[in-house]
């Protein structure tokens, strides 16, 4: 496809959208059973370029969505006509109205630099869930490592994504390189990127201090529980409105 920076984690989940949008289902069932209530309606933010939202239709939800990237709207009308552009740390962005659910999927979450942000953001999705409104945030951790990664965009060039990292702050530099006959290399376009990451024991403080209370956390994309003691790297949160 070709998102400029906004495609690197898109194009390879892609081909996973169906099965992802089938263990969002499990998850909100499982919210369902905790609570005894029914959810149905959907905000995906952000929502990209709208993979998951024919799969989640098809299961019974009413979804809506919106991202910060025009381009990635654009697209994601194509699927659901029910998207806008907006950027999640602005309240005036979001619709007059309260969902069941709100859906921060593939490691979303903390591209900023500080707590407050974080938790501006949260109070955020807190004014716009019903009472016992389910939150699902999958995101990566405060335990994980990256490892560079490289994809040919065209003929000779190249995306490269690089980092530097510490406990509590990821530093995502991305970049398009040109690769000639004597592989040399020449940069022709970088971008920076913070993310603030988390303990699973920071974002559940987090969560409560929001007015959130977190019902489980989940290892990766599965239904192992999970901690700090095993140190996993992707986790998902599922917490409930209070």
């Amino acid at each position: 496809m070709g998102y400029d920076k906004f495609s690197w984690h898109i194009d390879t989940q892609e081909e996973k959208s169906d099965i992802q949008a089938s263990l969002i289902h499990g998850l909100i069932g499982l919210a369902e059973i905790r609570t005894g209530k029914k959810y149905k309606s959907i905000l995906d933010v952000p929502c990209g370029n709208g993979r998951l939202h024919p799969y989640l239709k098809k299961l019974g939800y009413e979804i809506e969505g919106f991202d910060i990237s025009e381009e990635l709207v654009k697209e994601a009308k194509k699927k659901n006509k029910n998207c806008w552009v907006g950027n999640m740390m602005n309240p005036e962005d979001y619709k007059p109205r309260r969902y069941d659910v709100i859906l921060n999927w593939f490691s979303s979450f903390g591209y900023w630099k500080t707590d407050k942000e974080s938790l501006n953001v949260l109070e955020i999705w807190r004014n716009h869930l019903v009472k016992k409104g389910l939150l699902i945030i999958s995101t990566a951790t405060s335990h994980i490592t990256f490892k560079p990664q490289i994809r040919e965009i065209e003929k000779g060039v190249y995306e490269i994504m690089v980092n530097k990292s510490n406990r509590k702050k990821l530093n995502w530099l991305w970049g398009r390189i040109v690769v000639d006959k004597k592989d040399k290399l020449e940069v022709v376009a970088e971008m920076e990127t913070y993310h603030r990451l988390y303990s699973i024991r920071e974002m559940t403080r987090l969560l409560e201090k929001a007015g959130f209370q977190v019902l489980d956390v989940l290892e990766g994309n599965c239904l192992k529980r999970a901690d700090d003691t095993n140190k996993p790297k992707m986790v998902t949160y599922l917490a409930i409105k209070h």
